[in-house]
């Protein structure tokens, strides 16, 4: 509902320098129309020079993006842990 603000862009130069994967979850989605998130996620997308694959609309009242952001996360989680099995060996 927001658009992205300085502190935002600072924190995502800080976790890029530091090679810090970066997605964005974009909150309280339930309170915009369809056509109004789109438009956020261009927005966002483009001010914080973000692959749209980046940004997670989600609604925690409606469940809206609940699924592809706990598939996405479960699947890097699961990633990360198999780089780190593999530098074991």
């Amino acid at each position: 509902r927001h658009p992205p603000q300085d502190s935002d862009d600072q924190m995502l130069s800080w976790l890029e320098h530091h090679d810090i994967p970066v997605i964005l979850v974009l909150t309280k989605v339930d309170k915009i129309s369809r056509n109004d998130l789109t438009k956020q996620v261009h927005h966002a997308a483009t001010t914080l020079s973000l692959a749209p694959e980046q940004i997670f609309p989600f609604s925690a009242e409606s469940g809206f993006g609940k699924d592809a952001l706990l598939t996405f996360l479960g699947d890097y989680l699961n990633t990360a842990a198999q780089i780190q099995q593999a530098k074991k060996r």
